[in-house]
């Protein structure tokens, strides 16, 4: 399988063989990507660029979610010169994972990664400089260890992801695969995860469209604290059987407007009977489907 990204920046190649020292970084502008590689064995790159004072930027490295071993860590510094002219580094930001990661490890959909991003908010108008190298780099040699170094300006908005969840759990390191079917007179638990991006804080609003005739879903609100909400489903004792996809959709404010968000859903491909030992996998797919069952 080939991985790949899309985005609307610009995008170039590092050129320079040499840029392993702050003193041959190579120059690049934002917002941009730069797409390349930790290799040789021991390779680490410097970028160098040109900021104004207010100027916000989120620094992604983009690698260990191409389904490569590495383990990238990023380090902003700030260049300026003291009274004599000599060059001073100030160490802005120092970062090898997302701030979230750990809260991510080992839930029902781990979707943790050990790509950094830091919020790279400008102090000053001068010269800054971004080296990417990667915590594992020095022992490997291997060309494919690709990665993009993007900067990309602050932009908040939230995604959101559904699984359904049983309602009594014998063993809680168990993962099951098991669909959502609802029975007539029965409730249906579906969790909905919000993940935040950009310091989005606002409350967002959870509703389910496409439900059948005889099922109701009251919905939920979701704070500015809240990352979880359980959405109820319920069946009338007059449900009739039926089978098809149904959308869970998200409405928040970002600054003034209104923005709508589909939900994606979260599904178990290999299943474990104690996930301390052995791992569940999951994946995320386009649509959710319920199916209603007209028996009790």
């Amino acid at each position: 399988a080939v991985s790949y990204g899309v985005t609307d920046l610009n995008v170039i190649a590092e050129t320079a063989a040499d840029n392993n020292t702050g003193a041959q970084a190579m120059p690049i502008t934002a917002p941009g990507v730069v797409s390349g590689n930790f290799y040789p064995a021991g390779d680490q790159d410097y970028y160098q660029l040109e900021a104004k004072s207010g100027e916000v930027y989120w620094v992604d490295v983009v690698s260990h979610r191409l389904g490569l071993d590495t383990d990238p860590k990023v380090i902003i510094e700030q260049i300026t010169q003291d009274a004599e002219g000599n060059e001073v580094v100030k160490v802005l930001h120092t970062v090898d994972d997302p701030g979230d990661r750990n809260g991510r490890i080992g839930t029902d959909f781990d979707s943790s990664t050990d790509d950094p991003s830091v919020r790279f908010a400008v102090p000053a108008d001068g010269t800054y400089r971004i080296l990417v190298r990667d915590n594992f780099g020095g022992s490997r040699n291997d060309a494919r260890a690709v990665y993009h170094l993007q900067l990309r300006p602050e932009q908040q908005d939230f995604r959101l992801l559904v699984q359904t969840r049983q309602t009594k759990v014998a063993n809680a390191n168990e993962v099951k695969n098991f669909a959502a079917v609802l029975r007539k007179s029965d409730t249906l638990l579906l969790e909905t995860r919000i993940d935040r991006f950009d310091g989005f804080a606002g409350e967002v609003t959870i509703s389910v469209e496409g439900l059948p005739e005889g099922v109701t879903c009251k919905g939920a609100h979701v704070d500015t604290k809240q990352a979880t909400a359980l959405l109820i489903i319920e069946a009338s004792p007059e449900a009739k059987s039926w089978a098809g996809p149904i959308t869970i959709v998200g409405k928040g404010m970002i600054g003034e407007a209104e923005v709508s968000r589909s939900a994606l859903t979260g599904t178990v491909v290999w299943p474990t009977a104690n996930r301390t030992q052995t791992p569940a996998y999951f994946r995320a797919a386009s649509q959710q489907w319920l199916a209603v069952v007209d028996i009790e």
